[in-house]
């Protein structure tokens, strides 16, 4: 599921919807991979520090549409959410934190 489909995750079920909504995106892409099975030989998750929404959104050319609905996910974001990405203000700006995944792997 294309993620401008995706069910738009605000407080109607809690912190079930935001995990509903992240499922539903790994589980439509994954359908739209095909191919060999992977053996993993490394990974390696290190925080991320994203220091600065308006950039992201700015770097990534997000249309005003989207803008608003992540300002509203932020805005009713469940106490879960907000400590999982670390959300915060600093110096007026909306901040969060990202597991970067490295992962190394090779056909079976």
């Amino acid at each position: 599921m294309a993620p401008s489909k995706m069910a738009n995750p605000k407080l109607k079920n809690g912190n079930t919807a935001w995990r509903n909504s992240v499922i539903q995106a790994i589980t439509a892409s994954s359908r739209r991979t095909h191919g060999p099975p992977f053996v993993q030989s490394h990974r390696t998750l290190s925080p991320f520090k994203q220091p600065d929404l308006n950039w992201y959104f700015e770097t990534a050319n997000t249309s005003p549409e989207n803008r608003k609905q992540v300002l509203e996910m932020i805005e009713h974001a469940p106490d879960s959410a907000r400590r999982l990405f670390k959300l915060s203000t600093e110096d007026g700006k909306i901040v969060w934190w990202w597991q970067r995944l490295a992962l190394i792997a090779r056909n079976a």
